[in-house]
């Protein structure tokens, strides 16, 4: 469920209030301020953020081609969702009793516009999603607050659903039964339009985030029950999924999702902001970036416009720790005057400018999966798509430039091996790659070149670090005296003299170069540990490591002597996290417990993070305030992973289900598991650690785990389910997996659960999700199959039986 695209929708506003005396039909003021008061709602940036040039204003149209013009015009435009108001006089003309709307100055009734005309209209132009909301009358005048006459009952609701042949159609219509509508004297709007106005402002308590046709529907019923109980039922008629459509988002309900603005913060301040100024994280001061100065001269040239025109998808690659983040974020910063403050100005290169706002978003795609991307995206493009074809609809309309960032695509997904890479390549970043007012800035590892040369070659750029043009030897040897010279910040001194400090920036740099961060490895090591290299000892320069893979396990030798593998298996949980990072406090300490069969204390964290290798280790906030960890580095995890235990991923799901407080289950008899009080690692990411572990049968066969578990987790876990019960019950949710998902309270979700079993016939299962506690308060005897999924019909067609 989502607002609509604002950039792909239109509005059409109708009305008239004034004119219609030649019909015997009096004024309605109240419409004009209907109009009036809805353009200002879908506007104001809080319900669909239209831009006030999509919303058309048609008040008093001098005839019936006015209207149908725009109608048609509107819908030609509209690639996501167009809105059709009218608000007037209705009348029913001719034996068959056609709904026509009075115009200004018509002289007959049957000279008016018939609402067959607005329809033949949409059909002829049909956008995918389409709304109309009548407010219409049949009488012959206004009299002390009546609008329209007593005439018509449900009639107006029926008729215009059931000539509605336009696919995924919604109206919505302010119908008299067998009284009158209401346009009571005093009133600001009608009765009908002034509670659809009331319940788009203030939402609905307790509702979803978004609110479709069929919650506003509900809703402007109750209000006018309340408010205006003489006044009749306004009436919905839908077509395939008209009911579903998004209308406006909740202000009752605060956002539920604001996870991509933080995550675009997020990802600044911890990721690309450090890494622009040549820093581990965002704690540190300082600047040690250096070098590098051709890529980023072409670069910023293409960024600007000045250099390939026609390229649209440029990827820097190379294997890990040669610098491709250093050099994405410096791009990010340069654009960004607040960030860019942080630079030197003796740093700053004119021909690395960019102009403020040149990067529209930034993207750290580490851990994250393709739909949290597009959704990143899309919040960036001022679109509410969730889908990568429903991104590409929405800049297709786009004139300015939309330039994106996406730094270690080959990170994304889950630890344990994932087609997401691959997937927001071959699904997102090419696609996007056709649309001319794109330019994709990525980095990825060699692994994935296969799948991005894919792009046509005049829209493709690649730079390959590890080529001596754009990486110099002599760059990793500035570098490595920079940090000798000053290794904790610019104040900081070293005891090295300036000659031992060149002899060993020379030495490191022929060895490693172009890594990088196996140079600041080992640079950091040789300045915090002065006995962790000898350099009056013979051939001195041949025991510094080579690799980066040797750098990280020598530089934890140097640090920590015999203690060194103890250091690994604490820090191999932060390698083998889900998601953002993995939490302190009672996680990290258990997860590190159970990997190395040694107790870790929260002390010994603490400890561990204020030594050496504490620099190497990010602190992020999670969405509540709470401090998350994660590796600085994904080549560091890489390492710690290659001596991890084999039955690694058992030991922390395992691990991780240990820190669930216990209960009483309903049995009375025994424990299980209080999964409303787990932390929200465990909530989100211990799925992932089970099935990697092929050990989710347990908690796919747990209906209060599957209630408070992260719905986009369960969804990529539920074809783990061996064991029948886990089976039988991942069959369940797969029903009405989406309106499960939406739902933001377990409960709600343990009845849409309930409902289900019972649907399949699973009376155990639907026993089982009622008496959880809190239970429910009713239990379903027996449920239709209306409800079920579409997708869920069409696969069981074709098959014996159904």
């Amino acid at each position: 469920m989502r607002t609509p695209d604002p950039s792909g929708t239109r509005a059409v506003l109708i009305g008239v209030h004034t004119g219609c005396q030649s019909l015997g039909l009096g004024d309605l003021p109240g419409v004009e301020r209907n109009m009036a008061e809805l353009r200002q709602l879908l506007t104001n940036g809080q319900t669909w953020r239209l831009p006030p040039d999509n919303c058309l204003y048609l008040s008093q149209p001098k005839d019936e081609w006015t209207v149908l013009q725009a109608v048609e015009t509107a819908a030609s435009q509209a690639t996501d969702t167009l809105l059709v108001y009218i608000a007037g006089h209705g009348l029913l003309v001719g034996r068959e009793e056609k709904l026509y709307f009075a115009l200004p100055e018509a002289p007959a009734d049957d000279l008016c516009l018939a609402y067959e005309k607005i329809s033949r209209r949409l059909r002829r132009r049909r956008p995918p999603r389409t709304v109309v909301i009548l407010d219409c009358c049949y009488s012959g005048q206004v009299l002390h607050g009546e609008m329209g006459a007593p005439k018509s009952s449900a009639m107006i609701g029926r008729l215009v659903a059931s000539k509605s042949t336009i696919e995924g159609v919604c109206v919505l219509t302010a119908s008299a039964a067998t009284r009158p509508a209401l346009a009571p004297d005093g009133d600001s709007f009608t009765a009908f339009t002034g509670a659809l106005i009331h319940v788009l402002s203030n939402g609905i308590p307790g509702g979803a985030e978004f609110l479709d046709m069929t919650a506003v529907y509900g809703a402007t019923k109750e209000y006018l029950a309340c408010h205006h109980p003489e006044a009749p039922e306004p009436q919905l008629g839908t077509r395939g999924d008209g009911g579903r459509i998004v209308i406006a988002r909740n202000p009752a309900c605060p956002p539920a999702d604001t996870t991509s603005e933080r995550r675009q913060a997020e990802d600044l301040d911890s990721h690309f902001k450090p890494r622009a100024l040549g820093l581990e994280n965002g704690g540190q001061v300082g600047h040690y970036f250096g070098g590098r100065t051709e890529i980023l001269t072409e670069l910023a040239g293409w960024l600007r416009g000045d250099l390939f025109p026609e390229r649209r998808l440029t990827v820097v690659t190379g294997e890990a720790g040669v610098g491709k983040s250093a050099i994405l974020s410096r791009l990010v910063v340069l654009s960004n005057p607040d960030a860019c403050a942080r630079i030197p100005a003796e740093a700053l290169n004119a021909d690395h400018r960019l102009p403020a706002g040149t990067v529209t978003v930034a993207v750290h795609a580490r851990r994250k999966t393709l739909d949290e991307i597009v959704a990143i995206l899309a919040s960036a493009a001022n679109s509410s798509a969730t889908t990568p074809s429903g991104l590409m609809e929405s800049l297709q309309v786009r004139n300015a430039p939309f330039v994106a960032v996406l730094d270690a695509i080959d990170e994304a997904g889950t630890t344990t091996g994932s087609e997401a890479p691959r997937a927001i390549v071959r699904d997102l970043l090419l696609p996007l790659a056709n649309l001319s007012c794109v330019r994709l800035l990525a980095s990825a590892r060699n692994e994935l070149l296969r799948v991005l040369t894919q792009c046509a070659t005049e829209r493709f750029g690649l730079y390959d670090l590890c080529n001596v043009r754009w990486t110099r030897q002599g760059d990793i040897k500035e570098l490595v005296a920079r940090l000798l010279e000053s290794p904790i910040d610019p104040g900081s001194h070293t005891i090295r003299p300036r000659g031992v400090r060149e002899e060993i920036s020379d030495a490191i740099a022929r060895r490693v170069s172009p890594n990088v961060l196996a140079a600041r490895l080992i640079a950091h090591t040789i300045a915090g540990y002065p006995n962790a290299i000898d350099t009056h000892s013979s051939r001195w320069e041949d025991r510094l490591p080579s690799s980066l893979s040797e750098a990280f396990s020598w530089s934890l030798d140097a640090m920590y002597g015999s203690k060194a593998n103890r250091v690994r298996r604490m820090l191999l949980p932060l390698a083998l996290a889900e998601g953002d990072g993995l939490p302190w406090r009672n996680i990290w300490p258990a997860l590190a417990t159970s990997l190395s069969g040694r107790p870790i204390t929260n002390s010994d964290i603490r400890q561990l993070l204020e030594s050496g290798v504490g620099r190497y280790v990010v602190e992020l906030q999670d969405p509540k305030g709470a401090s998350i960890y994660r590796l600085f580095h994904q080549c560091l995890a890489d390492d710690l992973l290659r001596s991890a235990p084999q039955d690694s991923q058992l030991r922390l799901s395992t691990a991780l289900t240990e820190t669930v407080p216990l209960i009483d289950c309903p049995d009375g008899v025994s424990r299980c598991r209080d999964w409303s009080h787990a932390d929200p690692y465990v909530i989100h990411h211990l799925l992932d650690h089970a099935a990697a572990a092929a050990n989710a049968d347990s908690l796919l066969a747990d209906v209060d785990f599957i209630v408070h578990a992260e719905p986009s987790t369960l969804a990529r876990n539920l074809a783990y389910a061996r064991i029948s019960d886990a089976v039988e019950t991942t069959r369940v949710v797969r029903t009405s997996f989406p309106r499960f998902a939406e739902l933001p309270d377990p409960a709600m979700r343990r009845s849409v659960l309930a409902i289900d079993a019972v649907r399949h016939q699973s009376v155990e299962l639907a026993t089982r999700a009622g008496q959880i506690q809190p239970r429910l308060t009713w239990q379903p005897s027996w449920a239709t199959n209306g409800e079920t999924s579409d997708a869920l019909i069409h696969t069981l067609r074709g098959h014996g039986g159904a």
